[in-house]
């Protein structure tokens, strides 16, 4: 087909796919718990894989069909290229179309989409939506070209067939001269009648665009599917009263409900976080020189639970009242999730971020003994900080040492300038020392940075030929 041959790329916009699975991934422990009904099995099942599935395929598959370059005419009768184009652009409806049935959107809204003409007009004169020609055309030429023959087409039943066969779809470029419709490919159709003729379909690509896009311009509609169910259950957990802490004997009992709720209405990846404190609770502490200090730090946790237990009941994880957090404060969480790995970030314990994370060695009785010692060997190396803090001698039991350590974090982070030190009242309930106005003042007190100019910065990093290194953000 020589210079005649024209080529069709795609530009599909990508942003309504991200918007979707943050959609979907906001609230995840609701889409994880979502359920179907499958009528074909009788049964509900749960939706996340399906979920996944549509999400990772619309991506991939979207970003495919943009790289897709269509027309290019290599074979001299088959557009296996347009082919592979709209089994891809099926994928695509379909991840939407499901993923709207999965979220009980209008299916009045769905037929609206297949039932209109607007996109392909009335093909053949049968009365055909735009929905029915792109599954007609898609089956026809791509899946089943030799026998499709659904009673649903209007295209094979209102003209009498059985079954419409496809021998073969052509780029329209040789013949486009004979032809007043401009139109970009032909699928010739056998209609298996007597005396028939050839049967040739135009089609557009312009037209299967649009047809896409409908259902991309569609994915908001399905988003907001998505938010009133999330809603609708998060209104459903708000119905259902808690239990306080004066319904239990204690606050292993107390954390131990919590964690059940927690993991219902939010899900179980902080679950960890109350085994620390299930195990602060509920470790003896051999020297009495530390009761008080472990107790400020339990005391600090129980302050925490006030608004733990207002975020789950509000399922509300933002503001004061849910997360003991002020409101100027830039913090992921609020403080029950703070005081679960307290503040070190200071000049005496942030060199040794790597010891500190190897305290899960000892926090896992899963863990093996060559990895419990060297737990032990890295906190040797800081024992004396720790000390500062708290009597720690290496030789308590694991439990006792993960809560002493745990302990001295706490107590350290009350010495820093940081969020949690910030919003621990000032009080000896909490702390061992009160903080004076001045080092309130000191606490609030903003950096100050120094100015530099331009040319002495870029001064810095010049090399003698002129070239500038690659600059990163702790180099400045």
């Amino acid at each position: 087909m020589g210079n005649d041959c024209k080529i069709y790329t795609f530009n599909f916009n990508t942003d309504n796919l991200a918007f979707l699975r943050n959609a979907v991934t906001e609230k995840e422990n609701v889409s994880l718990n979502k359920t179907r009904f499958s009528r074909e099995y009788n049964q509900h099942y749960f939706v996340w894989d399906q979920l996944c599935a549509i999400m990772d395929r619309l991506d991939d598959t979207v970003d495919y069909i943009n790289m897709l370059q269509i027309g290019k005419c290599r074979s001299k009768r088959s557009a296996f290229d347009f082919y592979e184009f709209i089994n891809n652009a099926f994928i695509v409806i379909q991840c939407i179309k499901t993923i709207a049935q999965i979220f009980n959107v209008d299916n009045q809204k769905i037929r609206k989409i297949e039932n209109s003409q607007e996109v392909f007009g009335d093909v053949l004169d049968v009365g055909g939506t735009d929905g029915l020609f792109f599954e007609y055309i898609r089956s026809l030429c791509a899946v089943h070209p030799v026998e499709t023959n659904r009673k649903k087409y209007p295209y094979i039943t209102k003209r009498n067939s059985v079954l419409h066969c496809c021998p073969f779809v052509v780029w329209d470029g040789v013949f486009s001269h004979f032809r007043d419709d401009n139109r970009d490919l032909s699928a010739h159709v056998y209609e298996s009648k007597e005396n028939e003729h050839t049967l040739s379909i135009p089609l557009y690509i312009k037209q299967f665009e649009n047809y896409i896009n409908k259902w991309i311009n569609f994915i908001p509609e399905v988003i907001k599917s998505i938010k009133d169910y999330n809603e609708e259950v998060y209104n459903a957990f708000r119905q259902q009263k808690l239990r306080g802490k004066e319904s239990f004997k204690n606050y292993v009992e107390y954390l131990e409900y919590l964690k059940e709720v927690h993991s219902e209405r939010y899900g179980d990846m902080h679950d960890y976080i109350y085994d620390q404190y299930i195990k602060v609770f509920s470790t003896k502490i051999s020297n009495p020189r530390n009761l008080e200090k472990v107790n400020k730090y339990k005391n600090a946790i129980k302050y925490s639970l006030n608004f733990l237990f207002k975020s789950l009941q509000n399922m509300q994880e933002f503001g004061f009242d849910n997360t003991g957090i002020k409101e100027d404060e830039q913090s992921e969480g609020g403080l029950f999730y703070m005081l679960a790995y307290p503040n070190y970030n200071n000049e005496e314990l942030g060199q040794y971020s790597y010891n500190l994370s190897k305290l899960g060695y000892l926090e896992d009785d899963h863990y093996w003994c060559d990895d419990q010692n060297y737990a032990r060997f890295l906190l040797e190396e800081i024992k004396d900080i720790i000390n500062k803090y708290v009597v720690f001698t290496n030789k308590e039991s694991n439990d006792e040492t993960v809560v002493l350590v745990y302990t001295a974090l706490y107590l350290s982070s009350l010495c820093s300038r940081c969020t949690l030190n910030k919003n621990i009242p000032n009080s000896k309930k909490y702390r061992i020392k009160l903080l004076s106005k001045t080092k309130i003042k000191w606490l609030y007190r903003r950096p100050r940075y120094k100015k530099v100019k331009a040319q002495d910065l870029i001064a810095r990093f010049l090399n003698n030929d002129g070239s500038i290194d690659e600059v990163k953000f702790e180099d400045l």
